[in-house]
């Protein structure tokens, strides 16, 4: 059998569609924000709701579901590694 048949797979990835999912939809309205309700506010912060912010969302939840998903699957000895 091979891996992405396994239920585990199917679990973890099906949990990390939903939270990609959840996060692209938060740096839609993240990078909304400027256009709708700040229009005259300027460059700096343009950059920090349609770049700083997302990017911040991006890598928080990367590095969350990371010490999540890990020792689900048994490899929890690379949590070492990272930190």
């Amino acid at each position: 059998m091979r891996i992405w048949e396994t239920d585990v797979f199917k679990a973890i990835n099906r949990n990390m569609s939903w939270m990609w999912s959840g996060l692209f939809a938060a740096s839609l309205v993240t990078a909304a924000i400027p256009g709708l309700f700040l229009p005259q506010a300027g460059w700096p912060t343009d950059i920090a709701f349609q770049v700083a912010l997302p990017s911040v969302l991006m890598l928080e939840s990367s590095c969350a579901s990371i010490k999540n998903t890990l020792p689900i699957i048994n490899v929890g000895w690379a949590l070492k590694t990272i930190h």
